[in-house]
């Protein structure tokens, strides 16, 4: 098997998250949910949560909502991944791995993101952790309409507009759920986790996307 593509998933396998980025992300989803569902305690947010993703078969709040009609898809993502932009920005840039750039370039695959967050999202997060450049396609929740990982065509997507095959392909996730359809499709497949030391799905178990790089 000849490698010639790294496919990787973005949330907290080359983005990884912070408690307080995710606390202003948690907070704009409040504040929508609250104000067209009319809802205001935590339990009843995550009841309502659970809900709409129960109903619309997605663990993607903004495809669900969209598909349960209050909130379309745009708006969602406008009013969630933008109000307090600059400040996810600033909080992404100053804990930007000053290595993971490096060692993103000195790999000769090409490399591409499969992810279930807005591809404006990714692009803007990548732009402030210096990684702009390092990923020749982004194949967000937008690309994919909302038929979003773990299904099957979301992978397929991938695969065709990446223009790779699934045995040259290398799939990353911190998802082990997200690696069992690359496994059954021939990729060579990686979790990212720092407690794991195996997985059913996995080829490979690494501490972090740094370790897989230096290992390639």
């Amino acid at each position: 098997m000849k490698l010639k593509h790294l496919l990787a998933d973005f949330d907290d396998t080359v983005f990884k998250h912070t408690t307080d980025f995710d606390a202003i992300v948690r907070s704009n989803v409040a504040n929508l949910l609250s104000e067209r569902y009319g809802i205001g305690s935590p339990s009843e947010m995550q009841d309502l949560i659970k809900d709409l993703r129960r109903k619309h078969g997605t663990d993607v709040l903004q495809c669900a909502v969209a598909k349960d009609g209050r909130i379309s898809y745009g708006e969602f993502g406008r009013r969630v991944y933008t109000h307090r932009l600059n400040e996810l920005k600033s909080i992404a840039s100053s804990n930007a791995d000053p290595e993971l750039p490096g060692l993103l370039a000195r790999l000769k695959m090409d490399k591409s993101i499969l992810s279930n967050s807005p591809d404006f999202f990714i692009r803007i997060i990548l732009k402030s952790q210096g990684l702009g450049e390092q990923f020749q396609k982004i194949i967000g929740s937008t690309s994919l309409s909302c038929d979003t990982k773990p299904s099957l065509s979301a992978y397929i997507h991938a695969i065709k507009v990446t223009g790779y095959t699934p045995e040259n392909t290398l799939y990353v996730d911190d998802s082990p759920r997200a690696l069992e359809v690359p496994k059954q499709m021939g990729m060579l497949t990686v979790l990212i986790s720092p407690e794991a030391k195996s997985d059913k799905n996995a080829s490979v178990v690494v501490r972090d996307l740094k370790e897989l790089l230096r290992m390639l």
